[in-house]
């Protein structure tokens, strides 16, 4: 849980979000293999202002 807006909190939102992608793979298997992957991010504090959710 995020409790204070940090800068750049999106950033490393993302950024766990791809790596958690990319771990699914080992070396040589086919992007085929890959799974959705969902971020879910619990926050006391709007982290996409523009569009009010």
């Amino acid at each position: 849980m995020q409790v204070l807006s940090v800068t750049a909190f999106e950033k490393r939102v993302v950024y766990n979000l791809c790596k958690t992608y990319g771990n699914q793979l080992n070396t040589r298997e086919g992007y085929r293999k890959l799974k959705p992957v969902i971020a879910l991010t619990i926050t006391n504090f709007e982290m996409f202002e523009e569009t009010g959710k």
